[in-house]
């Protein structure tokens, strides 16, 4: 649960950089070893400084006690004793005296080597710090300006790409109806001139049909006029037909009255008695059949001989002259038949 909660709690950067922060810590471990030993280093030179101080004083207090004991020694050799146990001691004391600020000033030299190499790596970590910051902040700004660019990018093509086929479906709309437009005047025009080409069809056909009319009127007019004289002078030819057939139908309706009163016998009969003599006869002339009608005879006891003798006369007449013309001919022949 611990473990979890300090995995919880480590800082962001320690989770980013565990090598650098590692190195960090064993600088500062390194620093605070240096620190306490040089705060011990003093003490020890001390107490050495005291040491050898003591060891030289212990060193002429028996120089001078054997100088006490043994006062049969010349001078000189005390005296050349005493030197070089002097530049012994002080030789020795010297020698330790400079080892000992030899050794402090390269210790502190050391020290100021690690703080500067410290503060160097400090600066450096936090130039790096700075540095990996202001990278993590670009590669992220970057990144953005990527994901913004290629956003815009992408909503600039899509607006291209609507501008482009609004554009392609305005230029198709606008072709549409142009196109329409095109044809409805095509057809505005060939309608134009189909409806000028039909009234004028129209017209012609209206002037054709008035000047056939006219001309039927004339035609008619004139055959009218033609039938009119036809008729007339069919009529004038008819006329003039009838007229010579009925002069030929009277000559020869008179004709077969003559022969029929020259063959006709009767004795005591007066002038005015007459009668309507019905004949009917067959292509050759042949009399098949004698009828009298509206007789006038103001005696009657003549009236039945008398008409016996009419009808003697026209069997005697068989057979009848022949007609002038077949259209004169007629199987019935009527005439008036009178004494005188």
């Amino acid at each position: 649960m611990k473990l979890k909660w300090l995995k919880n709690k480590t800082p962001n950067f320690i989770k980013a950089h565990p090598v650098a922060f590692g190195f960090s810590v064993a600088i500062h471990l390194l620093l605070l070893f240096f620190l306490l030993w040089e705060q011990a280093l003093p003490e020890k030179t001390v107490l050495k400084k005291n040491t050898v101080n003591t060891l030289v004083a212990v060193d002429v207090q028996q120089q001078q006690k054997q100088e006490q004991e043994a006062p049969l020694q010349t001078n000189t050799k005390e005296k050349t004793i005493k030197l070089k146990q002097y530049i012994i001691s002080q030789s020795a004391l010297d020698k330790a005296r400079k080892m000992k600020k030899q050794k402090i000033k390269k210790e502190k030299e050391r020290i100021r080597q690690l703080r500067l190499s410290e503060k160097r790596l400090e600066n450096e970590r936090y130039k790096e710090q700075q540095r990996l910051k202001r990278l993590k902040a670009k590669t992220k700004k970057a990144k953005q300006a990527k994901v913004l660019a290629e956003k815009k990018k992408k909503i600039a093509d899509e607006k291209k790409r609507l501008s482009e086929k609004n554009a392609l479906a305005a230029e198709k709309k606008r072709q549409q109806a142009e196109s329409q437009k095109t044809l409805a005047e095509k057809k505005a025009k060939i309608a134009k001139k189909k409806a000028k080409a039909e009234e004028k069809k129209k017209q012609q056909l209206t002037a054709q049909r008035k000047a056939e009319a006219e001309q039927f009127k004339k035609e008619q007019n004139k055959r009218k006029l033609e039938q009119q004289v036809q008729l007339q002078e069919d009529q004038n030819r008819e006329l003039e037909k009838r007229k010579v057939l009925d002069e030929l139908r009277e000559n020869y309706i008179n004709q077969i009255a003559s022969r029929v009163h020259n063959q006709w016998r009767y004795q005591g009969a007066k002038d005015n008695w007459s009668c309507e003599v019905h004949i009917l006869q067959d292509t050759g002339g042949n009399v098949q059949q004698v009828d009298l009608k509206s007789c006038n005879i103001d005696n009657k006891s003549k009236v039945k001989s008398f008409k016996n003798a009419i009808k003697r006369a026209v069997n005697k007449a068989s057979p009848l002259p022949a007609a002038p013309d077949k259209s004169v001919f007629d199987r019935k022949i009527i005439f008036y038949f009178k004494v005188n």
